[in-house]
C-alpha cells in the first residue's frame, strides 16, 4: 500500500469511527413507569430507542435537525423536538419536519403530565391535536408546569402565577425559580422547594442547581456541602441524596415511580437503579446510506 493510499484509508476509518460514535444526548422523553424505557434524543435530533431489557438504547434511523435540541416530547404519538427558539420539529417516520405553532420566539417546554410550552410570553397547551394559546405572561417565563388544562402554573423572575378561569393570578412573590418538579408542582430555588398550592417549604440537602423531571415527589440535582453534585430523588422525606458519577451539571435528569433515574452529563448517559449508577450503552445500527432529502431546516 502506498503512503497516499494509507493516508486515504486512515482518513476514511477516522470518518467512519466518528460517524459510529453515539451522539451527545441532550433530551429525553420520560417513561414515568420505567425511565429506562424512555426515548433519548441527541443534540442534532438523533433518536435512540430503548431495548426491551432496558440495558441499551439503539439508533436505527438517520436524520437530524438544524437546531441544537434542548427538549423533546411525544405529541399525538409522534416525537417533537425543541431548541432554544422556534420552529419546532416533528418526526414522521424516519424524517424530521418543521412544525409551526403560529408564534415565533424563545421556547420553554413545561414540566408536568400535560404538555405545555411558552414561546416568549405566550403560553400554549395541546388540545385536540392543536396548539391552543391560553394567555400571556406579564414577564418572561422562566419555568412552566401543567397538570391538565385548568391546572397551569408558571414563574417569572419575581413571582409565581397560576391559571384561574381564563386569567392568570399571582400566587406569591418568589425570585430565583430554577424549575418545577413533582406530581404536585413544587417551585425549586437554590435554597428551597416550595409547594405551589400551600406554600409549604421543603429544606434541601444542599444547594439546588437543577430541577429533575418527576412524576411522583419533587426531585432535584443539588450540590452537597462536600462540593459534590447529587440526586435528591424525594425532597419531601429525609434521606441521603445519591452522588452523581460525574461532577458536571446534567443536561437533563428524570426519575420514575420506582425511584430509578436517567441523566445525561459530560456527553454520556447514566442509569440509576437502586443506589448504583451505571453507564448506558448507546448503539448506532444505521441502514446503509442512500441518496435522499437533506435534514429538515428552519426557515
Amino acid at each position: 500500500m502506498t503512503g497516499r493510499a494509507a493516508l486515504a484509508l486512515g482518513a476514511s476509518l477516522a470518518l467512519w469511527s466518528a460517524a459510529a460514535t453515539a451522539a451527545p444526548i441532550t433530551a429525553l422523553v420520560p417513561d414515568a413507569t420505567d425511565v429506562r424505557q424512555s426515548t433519548l434524543v441527541g443534540r442534532s435530533g438523533q433518536v435512540y430507542e430503548p431495548d426491551a431489557a432496558g440495558s441499551r438504547w439503539v439508533r436505527r434511523a438517520p436524520g437530524g435537525v438544524s437546531i441544537e435540541v434542548t427538549a423533546a416530547t411525544l405529541l399525538d404519538g409522534e416525537l417533537v423536538a425543541f431548541g432554544a427558539r422556534t420552529p419546532l420539529f416533528r418526526r414522521r417516520g424516519p424524517q424530521w419536519l418543521v412544525e409551526q405553532v403560529g408564534q415565533r420566539g424563545r421556547v420553554l417546554v413545561g414540566a408536568g403530565p400535560h404538555f405545555s410550552i411558552a414561546i416568549g410570553r405566550q403560553l400554549f397547551l395541546r388540545k385536540q391535536g392543536r396548539f391552543v394559546r391560553i394567555g400571556a405572561a406579564p414577564a418572561d417565563v422562566v419555568a412552566l408546569w401543567a397538570g391538565d388544562e385548568r391546572s397551569v402554573v408558571f414563574a417569572t423572575d419575581q413571582a409565581i402565577f397560576r391559571r384561574r378561569g381564563a386569567a392568570f393570578v399571582q400566587v406569591r412573590s418568589l425570585a430565583g425559580v430554577l424549575g418545577f418538579s413533582g406530581a404536585a408542582p413544587h417551585a425549586l430555588t437554590a435554597t428551597a422547594a416550595i409547594e405551589v398550592r400551600t406554600g409549604a417549604k421543603l429544606t434541601l440537602p444542599g444547594v439546588a442547581v437543577r430541577a429533575a423531571s418527576s412524576a411522583k415527589a419533587p426531585a432535584a440535582i443539588v450540590r452537597l456541602p462536600t462540593g459534590r453534585l447529587a440526586l435528591a430523588r424525594d425532597l419531601t422525606r429525609p434521606g441521603a441524596p445519591i452522588e452523581l458519577p460525574v461532577d458536571v451539571e446534567p443536561a437533563f435528569v428524570a426519575t420514575d415511580l420506582q425511584d430509578r433515574a436517567v441523566l445525561a452529563a459530560d456527553g454520556a448517559v447514566q442509569v440509576l437503579d437502586g443506589s448504583t449508577w451505571r453507564p448506558a450503552t448507546l448503539v448506532d445500527e444505521l441502514p446503509a446510506a442512500r441518496p435522499g432529502p437533506p435534514p429538515a431546516r428552519s426557515p
